[in-house]
């Protein structure tokens, strides 16, 4: 799901008319907040976030504003995070952020991942 969305939706085609056009965006519901609110005990919640730039700090916001117990922060600036086949991920926890996972290419960084957030969930007895 994305951040935002149309404000209205045509339902047919919209003709070219002269003079500019304006696309009004709105927000759409925070579905990862809204679930980390509602979980169960025993639950976590843990967040994926796109940045370009002040990767730790914005990651480390995202944590608290939602209420997560974990965030992977992914690198996009200077044409990273998209098109590529390798990325790098970095967690962020209440302790701060954490050794980088990666670069590496997709599949293994998937399996880097899981790796990382099993030895997570075991020291923080989850």
């Amino acid at each position: 799901m994305a951040d935002q969305r149309p404000e209205h939706f045509a339902p047919q085609k919209v003709k070219k008319q002269d003079g500019a056009e304006s696309l009004v965006l709105v927000r759409t519901p925070d579905i990862l907040a809204t679930l980390a609110m509602n979980r169960q005990s025993g639950q976590w919640a843990i967040g994926f976030a796109a940045e370009s730039e002040d990767h730790v700090a914005n990651g480390i916001g995202k944590l608290e504003k939602k209420r997560l117990d974990a965030v992977l922060v992914n690198d996009i600036s200077e044409g990273r995070g998209f098109g590529l086949q390798t990325n790098t991920l970095t967690p962020v926890t209440a302790q701060g952020a954490g050794v980088p996972i990666g670069p590496a290419p997709k599949d293994q960084l998937a399996q880097a991942t899981v790796a990382w957030l099993g030895e997570f969930l075991l020291q923080a007895g989850i």
